[in-house]
């Protein structure tokens, strides 16, 4: 068994110590009276005899399964303790949803208004693993928020601290201190790198903007509040704050106008969601959030800007930055029109302008994903409504490879595609692509498509008015068509940013780039 904390073994002696106090002969016994007669002297008391070692059974106050609940497992950077465990800090399961426990929000920052809540008490998952013995919790970087403490063992092992006194009370959530690691002489203020995957392997650039940021796509809202789809999100986490990054977690509405509509017209849900977004802030030392809220009805537009207001003003009264993705000005309803910009450019700290998708996937002809004339003319009718140093230029690592087709045949391997070269087959699956008009078309990531530049690049020119490289490929079964997102098409997006005073730049998205991308263009255009 491994040695106990001073705590544990204070319990375990207790019961002895009483049975040391009891058995112990009086103080001070008065002399036998005349004619008393006296019995055989007692013997020597043997290690039997000791109350010490002889103890009546009793109760154990921590029982052997307890004591391994309290022990830290460590396991691939992990700290895992049983879930039970942390009842005694006041922790207890929610029935019915594993791994969720109630806390209690911390106070708003001094001098700042907060939101006014019925109560702070809020549920939240907290990171971890199933297993056989129940749940285990993930508790590294999220131990201090909750008021967890551990002991570290003369062989490196590690185990719970215990209170004095078992908590009744659910613990006040205490709020981290915000990272500031970012390099102040930056050209770029606020670079964001979206990160859909949340990999936990995956390569961490060394960003050198003025506020780097890392918005990893962890949370939905949905009819049962806010969804973490991370299983282990403190780890994630704890990775990117070391390297300097601010988190700023992506929030989205899981793209469902219906879902979308009645989340707003409850007002009991929102003001749930709002509470789990401060808890959640404070558990995982979050500094903002970005809110990707994406087609949703047009008659929901007002109720729209309240639930983000709302958001913005609970966050401030935590410290916390909100950013939000909106598009570039478009007719639909949906899409566009429901954004209220100015509203919402008043409330926010940052609004991002999704500048792609000029020509999406579902586009029934041809064309870029931001060609620089499109992107430039929504970046300069959004000044007139948001404050340029509030605007985050959202820009692609991705575009699109289309195959206007002559009939019913995909570009193919033939004498034109050697063996070990790129063949264009390989972006063209059957099964994977929606077919309109005769055109196909498949999302190519910056990273892939250095290749095809490479393979073709006899068929590439430039083309100044777009600002993009374009390749046009005739083939026996139709024309292949690429407008290339590159390096030297990014720079010219980015001139933008400085022109207009922006607030930074965002990239949709991490890993879409090639690891050396940063080493080049980043080093060079952001800092």
């Amino acid at each position: 068994m491994k040695s106990l904390s001073l705590v544990k073994k204070l319990l375990y002696l207790m019961p002895v110590l009483c049975m040391v106090c009891l058995s112990a002969a009086p103080i001070g016994r008065a002399a036998p009276a005349a004619g008393t007669v006296m019995k055989k002297a007692p013997r020597m008391a043997s290690k039997a005899d000791d109350p010490v070692f002889s103890v009546p059974a009793v109760d154990n106050p921590i029982q052997p399964q307890e004591v391994k609940d309290f022990a830290i497992v460590e396991q691939n950077g992990r700290w895992l303790v049983a879930g039970r465990a942390l009842s005694r800090y006041g922790l207890y399961e929610v029935p019915r949803k594993t791994g969720y426990y109630r806390v209690t929000l911390p106070e708003p920052m001094e001098g700042m208004a907060g939101p006014v809540f019925q109560d702070r008490q809020v549920e939240l998952l907290l990171p971890g693993t199933k297993s056989a013995d129940g749940y285990m919790v993930s508790l590294r970087h999220i131990r201090r928020p909750l008021g967890i403490s551990y002991v570290l063992h003369a062989d490196d092992t590690k185990e719970l601290q215990l209170p004095l006194q078992p908590v009744r009370e659910r613990p006040i959530l205490k709020t981290q201190p915000m990272p500031d690691a970012g390099d102040k002489k930056a050209k770029t203020g606020a670079v964001i790198l979206w990160d859909p995957k949340m990999r936990e392997d995956a390569i961490i650039p060394s960003l050198k903007a003025r506020i780097p940021v890392i918005s990893p796509c962890a949370f939905s809202i949905s009819e049962h509040g806010l969804l973490l789809k991370h299983p282990d999100f403190d780890t994630y986490v704890g990775r990117y704050q070391e390297k300097g990054y601010q988190i700023w977690p992506l929030v989205d509405n899981q793209f469902d106008s219906a879902l979308t509509h009645r989340i707003l017209k409850n007002p009991k849900l929102r003001d749930q969601i709002i509470k789990e977004l401060i808890g959640y802030a404070s558990l995982y030392g979050l500094s903002g959030y970005n809110l990707d809220f994406e087609d949703i009805e047009y008659a929901d537009k007002a109720d729209l800007t309240r639930f983000v207001e709302d958001i913005s003003a609970a966050a401030k009264a935590y410290g916390l930055t909100i950013s939000m993705d909106v598009t570039v000005y478009s007719s639909s309803p949906n899409w566009s029109l429901v954004y209220d910009r100015p509203a919402l450019g008043k409330a926010l700290d940052y609004v991002v302008v999704m500048a792609y998708d000029e020509y999406s996937r579902n586009s029934s002809v041809a064309g870029p994903v931001a060609s620089y004339p499109w992107v430039e003319a929504g970046i300069k009718r959004f000044v007139t409504e948001v404050a340029p140093d509030k605007i985050i230029l959202g820009m692609p690592f991705y575009m699109r490879i289309w195959h206007e087709r002559k009939g019913d045949t995909l570009p193919s391997l033939s004498t034109a595609w050697q063996p070990g070269t790129t063949s264009l087959y390989t972006f063209f699956k059957p099964d994977q692509l929606p077919t309109r008009n005769h055109l196909d078309v498949r999302t190519l990531s910056l990273s892939d498509s250095a290749a095809l530049m490479e393979r073709f690049k006899s068929n590439i020119q430039w083309n100044d008015h777009l600002k993009l490289y374009y390749l046009s490929l005739p083939l026996s079964t139709g024309t292949v068509k690429i407008w290339f997102e590159d390096e030297k098409s990014l720079h010219q997006k980015l001139a933008l940013v400085a022109e207009n005073h922006l607030g930074g730049a965002a990239f949709w998205r991490k890993d879409f780039e090639d690891p050396s991308f940063w080493n080049g263009f980043g080093k060079r255009e952001l800092t």
